[in-house]
């Protein structure tokens, strides 16, 4: 073999291994993206949840066709169809996969299908791959839920957390805030709590959490920095109400569970609150 002849092949095969991993990296993936092995057995998990615990047959067919037409939120150029006896994903037009479908009684089949024709959607579709899995996730199960009675719906993970936390209860200090252009403003404390014990009020300005300026942070995260393990600290800068200026409170976290119904006694009268 000649040297221009060596020197071509080794071109050409740096062409095609070139070639061969930019087909392979996808457009642009994220590295939290939905992945097929853990998406595939969440969806798993969540079929067999509606096919064996509604009481009436649920076709899954139905379920995952409409999980599926929720990822045309992620990228309208993306849709999917039930074509005879075919799942049929297109990309303007363009069909990119299509799929034998199970049959309706076979909930781990329909989510491997749906497993398979997200993980398609991924290689073809730059939102798509760019989308947290949490994104996916949230669109394929509120697909999944719409064929379904009106009371079904679906919690993505910071709303379940929030649930569980009502339910529950969560390290924190027992004050409620609000949050808006002027600052942080605690606007109800809870009674026999952190912040009940450390003469807080509503009313009190927060200029600082831990030392960090609390003007640029949402309501959001404001609640996530006064919470946290029960029995930790937390050092609070603030402006109590009707005062000169700031001063520091330092309290411990407790186990806080929400008051749903509180009683108070006027007199004679008993007070009932429910939230």
């Amino acid at each position: 073999m000649t040297a221009a002849v060596r020197h071509a092949s080794r071109a050409a095969a740096a062409g095609l291994l070139a070639l061969h991993l930019g087909a392979c990296a996808g457009p642009g993936r994220n590295e939290a993206a939905f992945n097929p092995d853990a998406g595939g057995r969440l969806l798993n998990v969540a079929f067999h949840n509606i096919y064996d615990k509604y009481i009436d047959p649920v076709p899954m067919g139905h379920v995952a066709e409409s999980a599926l037409r929720r990822m045309e939120a992620l990228d309208e150029d993306i849709s999917v169809s039930h074509d005879g006896d075919r799942f049929v994903l297109t990309d303007r037009g363009t069909v990119i996969a299509a799929v034998e479908p199970p049959a309706d009684d076979n909930p781990s089949g329909w989510a491997r299908l749906t497993t398979q024709l997200v993980a398609a959607m991924e290689e073809k579709s730059r939102r798509v791959a760019s989308a947290d899995s949490e994104d996916v996730y949230s669109q394929l199960m509120r697909g999944a839920v719409q064929p379904l009675d009106p009371l079904s719906r679906y919690a993505d993970a910071r709303t379940a957390r929030q649930q569980r936390a009502a339910r529950e209860g969560y390290g924190g200090i027992g004050a409620q805030v609000s949050v808006d252009s002027r600052g942080v403003t605690i606007s109800s404390v809870q009674p026999d709590t952190p912040a009940a014990r450390a003469a807080l009020r509503a009313g009190d300005a927060i200029l600082k959490i831990d030392g960090e300026d609390v003007h640029k942070l949402d309501e959001n995260a404001v609640v996530q920095r006064l919470r946290g393990r029960v029995g930790s600290p937390v050092r609070l800068l603030l402006v109590p109400i009707g005062a000169a200026g700031p001063t520091d409170a330092t309290l411990i976290r407790s186990l806080i569970v929400p008051e749903t119904v509180r009683l108070d006694m006027i007199g004679e009268a008993a007070l009932v609150r429910i939230t």
